[in-house]
């Protein structure tokens, strides 16, 4: 049963109480963190009505401070970037000095070089970006003002970017000019150093350090296909991964306990801090467990290995299926499909008897019934937001002699989502995850083992808006990344 999230915490008189207990906090965070302190008057005042927009959001009265104290922090970080942001005229004929002359000549020289990149490309691309990157203009805005749909937007939006990046790898002054390329387009982070901890593994995406009886879960930006990690990173793909996990774990977890303990860096463990700028926005600080070796995945529509195997012999994992069905049909109900669980190369798919026979009936049966109603719940959340949640895969471990949910969450990476306005049964669908990067793979003469091969711009800009838009759409907020 998906959890009730109409029902607020608690009566509005006690919400009022919560927050306003929290006015001189909010206003210390303002005064630490504002670069216009002048304004922290309004500045609390935005927090506040910030926090009732999104007062359906919060379940637990407990949590109401350090929820305060997240959204507090973003909206300071929004009004720094907002205070940094030239209007368009200034970046583009007026150089942004900064307060010495040898500044002020660097701060020209990145201009200029943006200025001549942007004269590169058609007006309705630059116009594109300097209203989505310079004025930060919304998503909704940007669709009223172009006339098109928001994937079509994040389609063009991509395009403008990559030749941007083509005009800037074309032009003399690229190295000087790095910075402010990389303020409109972030860099990837492929691997995470971080000596003074301690690194336990490298998996496909994450790179996971001990800290006592926690973890530091890093979602970096690389990015696998046919099971082999490729050279590019995917800019954003590991920030998106984890506001998406921290998300699902949030909303799931009236349904099962989950490992999660902060995704704030200034709440991590102190031996962390020298490395925040690293792990800022793309890290889960989350407890140490013992983990189930199973892969329990649930399947809603007909897809992937299981629209294979049922092409072959009828079944999905060797369950019998109604006949007459085709690629990504919808299945009469969700079922529960699990996998043993491999750290590198494919899982295998496993009947349930022989899930029973590795962990035991019981908790066979368990991780069946909560996986199956972490689906539901989900399925029907983002089908109220336009997605197609076409199937996902949990892990668990055990704390203390309990279950809970582990790794990620209902991510790009661990799900299909297909648009729900293209959903179309009888052919593949287009999804919000790696489709670009196996479409441009599969023209390739490429054996598909290491090494992978280099991603072209178009594909690497794709992904990471493909991911962002994921994101965006199920949470119904921008990533800040």
């Amino acid at each position: 049963m998906a959890p009730n999230t109409s029902e607020h915490p608690t009566d509005a008189r006690r919400f009022d109480q919560l927050v306003l207990a929290q006015v001189e906090s909010i206003r210390r965070i303002g005064l630490s963190t504002l670069r216009d302190r002048e304004r922290v008057a309004d500045f609390v005042q935005e927090v506040i009505l910030r926090a009732y927009v999104h007062r359906d959001q919060l379940r637990d009265p407990e949590r109401v401070p350090q929820w305060l104290a997240v959204i507090a922090k973003n909206t300071a970080r929004t009004w720094n970037r907002r205070r940094d942001t030239l209007p368009v005229d200034e970046i583009l004929n007026v150089p942004a000095g900064g307060p010495s002359p040898d500044d002020q000549l660097v701060d020209e020289e990145r201009w200029s070089a943006l200025s001549r990149a942007l004269e590169g490309i058609n007006d309705e691309d630059a116009t594109l970006i300097r209203l989505r990157y310079m004025e930060e203009q919304s998503y909704d805005l940007l669709q009223q003002f172009f006339g098109v749909s928001y994937a079509a937007l994040r389609k063009r939006l991509s395009r403008a970017r990559h030749l941007l990046r083509q005009q800037f790898r074309g032009s003399t002054n690229f190295a000087r000019a790095r910075r402010s390329l990389e303020v409109v387009m972030p860099s990837a982070i492929v691997r995470t150093d971080c000596p003074n901890l301690e690194l336990t593994r490298r998996g496909k995406v994450r790179d996971i350090y001990g800290v006592g009886d926690h973890l530091l879960l890093v979602a970096t930006d690389r990015i696998s296909a046919f099971d082999v990690v490729l050279p590019n990173g995917i800019a954003n793909k590991g920030k998106a991964l984890t506001a998406l996990s921290a998300f699902w774990f949030d909303y799931t977890r009236d349904l099962v306990p989950n490992h999660l303990v902060s995704t704030d860096v200034n709440e991590f463990p102190s031996v962390a801090a020298e490395y925040a700028d690293t792990l800022v926005g793309r890290t889960m600080y989350v407890l140490r467990t013992e983990r189930v070796d199973i892969e329990c995945v649930v399947r809603g529509y007909l897809s992937g290995s299981a629209w294979r195997e049922y092409r072959e012999s009828g079944t999905v994992c060797g369950e019998r299926m109604p006949d007459g069905l085709v690629e990504s049909d919808k299945l009469p109900e969700p079922i529960f499909t699990p996998a043993t669980k491999a750290d590198t190369g494919h899982d295998e798919n496993i009947s349930m008897s022989r899930m029973a026979q590795i962990v035991g009936q019981e908790l066979t049966d368990h991780l069946s019934r909560t996986s199956i109603a972490m689906y539901e719940a989900a399925a029907g959340y983002a089908a109220e937001r336009g997605i197609i949640i076409a199937d996902t895969k949990f892990e668990f471990g055990e704390r203390d002699g309990e279950i809970i949910l582990i790794d990620e969450a209902l991510t790009a990476d661990s799900s299909r989502f297909w648009p729900a306005d293209d959903y179309e049964p009888g052919r593949a669908q287009r999804s919000f995850d790696k489709q670009y990067v196996r479409d441009y793979l599969e023209t390739l003469d490429w054996g598909k083992t290491y090494p992978g091969p280099e991603l072209p711009p178009e594909a690497v800009d794709g992904t990471s808006a493909r991911y962002q838009e994921a994101y965006e759409q199920i949470v119904g907020r921008p990533l800040v990344a």
